[in-house]
């Protein structure tokens, strides 16, 4: 992808690129991709980010019914899993949920859990949900690769699928590695203000140098905007889960003015 998406010859360049994908998968699959094919897979992939959005609703407004941990992970499966199968395993996953909150009290999650964004680009290690969760924390939003910026947005299916999947690609939530029309800190502060967010925890994976010099402006934006930061850094192999705990347990005690 264009490494900046916010100028009138990225869509055109994107366009070419999967045309050409396109045609080197098809030499050596030794496979025609038409365009029905391509819009029979759209059509199955906006249904499992449709179910994943729904779930992730649900939680909002239950949190009981399903962790952070668990739905983060049921995320990231949809990566592993022939999608096929993953969308079969998640509606009846929602199904599930949806015939369990229909017998309860739509209620806020304010009075339940502490909202809080993640910021980064993934979460690693995964205990880091558990942490939250233990500490009655409630994720309402993120702009992680294996979150809200896979499941957010939907391709449209009335036009060239190309095109269409080139508009899906340009118009993500924001990243740190790519230029784009909307910043970052404003996507953000968005989830911050739909959902009252106490505060935003920034991972942060060692040795990035664009997610390192993204934290400061972050932290400043959020510290004018009275929404407090903390920075969790981490790394992909042997990351000090003892002291990640401390760092979240001492920052929800100060968010929540214990």
């Amino acid at each position: 992808p264009p490494k900046r998406s916010d100028t009138p010859l990225a869509k055109s360049y994107l366009i070419h690129e999967l045309q050409r994908l396109r045609e080197e998968l098809e030499k050596n699959s030794g496979r025609k991709i038409t365009d029905d094919a391509l819009r029979s897979a759209i059509t199955l992939y906006n249904r499992n980010r449709d179910l994943l959005r729904e779930i992730n609703l649900c939680r909002l407004r239950h949190p009981s019914v399903l962790s952070n941990r668990d739905f983060y992970d049921v995320v990231k499966a949809s990566m592993l899993l022939t999608k096929e199968e993953h969308s079969l395993l998640v509606e009846n996953l929602y199904q599930d949920i949806a015939s369990f909150v229909s017998s309860k009290n739509d209620r806020g999650y304010e009075d339940i859990k502490t909202p809080i964004v993640l910021a980064g680009y993934i979460c690693e290690p995964s205990e880091i949900y558990d942490h939250i969760d233990n500490l009655h924390g409630l994720i309402v939003g993120d702009d992680l690769v294996s979150g809200l910026r896979y499941y957010k947005n939907k391709i449209q299916e009335d036009s060239n699928p190309i095109e269409c999947i080139a508009d899906r690609l340009l118009n993500q939530p924001p990243s740190p590695f790519f230029i784009t029309s909307i910043r970052r800190e404003d996507f953000l502060w968005s989830l911050c203000a739909e959902y009252q967010a106490k505060g935003v925890v920034y991972i942060q994976l060692k040795f990035s140098e664009t997610l390192n010099y993204d934290y400061p402006n972050l932290r400043e934006f959020f510290s004018n905007h009275g929404i407090p930061t903390v920075l969790i850094e981490t790394d992909l192999c042997t990351s000090p889960a003892g002291q990640i705990r401390t760092y979240l347990e001492t920052f929800f005690e100060m968010i929540r003015g214990i």
